[in-house]
C-alpha cells in the first residue's frame, strides 16, 4: 500500500477526513490534513497526534509504533495547541492524582 493510502486508513480511524496532501516524504511540516466539516477539535487533535506518530517508512503490512512517550507528548500538544486542555489543567490534574491512594 502506497504512503498516502496508509497515513489516510491510519487517519480516518480517529477522525473523519476528505483527503491529504504529502509534500516531502521526509517532512512532516509539509503533510496537509483536509477534515470533513463535522469532526471536533478531539477527532483533529487525534488526527495530528496519528500524523506526527506515522512512520513513512515501516514495511505496510505493519501498523507504524511510535514510542508511547512520543505519542503521548505528541497529544498533549494537540490538545494544547486546540484549546481542549490547558497546562494548568494537567498539573492540577497531576497533583490531585498524587493525593488518591494506591490500590
Amino acid at each position: 500500500m502506497e504512503l498516502a493510502s496508509r497515513l489516510h486508513s491510519a487517519i480516518e480511524k480517529v477522525c473523519p477526513i476528505v483527503g491529504l496532501r504529502i509534500g516531502k516524504r521526509d517532512d512532516k511540516e509539509t503533510w496537509q490534513i483536509a477534515f470533513a466539516d463535522e469532526t471536533t477539535k478531539k477527532q483533529r487533535a487525534a488526527a495530528m497526534t496519528v500524523l506526527a506518530a506515522f512512520d513513512a517508512d515501516a514495511p505496510d503490512n505493519l501498523p507504524a509504533s511510535p514510542s508511547v512517550a512520543g505519542d503521548l507528548a505528541a497529544l498533549k500538544a494537540a490538545l494544547i495547541e486546540e484549546g481542549i486542555i490547558t497546562e494548568a489543567k494537567i498539573e492540577a490534574a497531576k497533583r490531585v492524582g498524587r493525593r488518591q491512594p494506591s490500590i
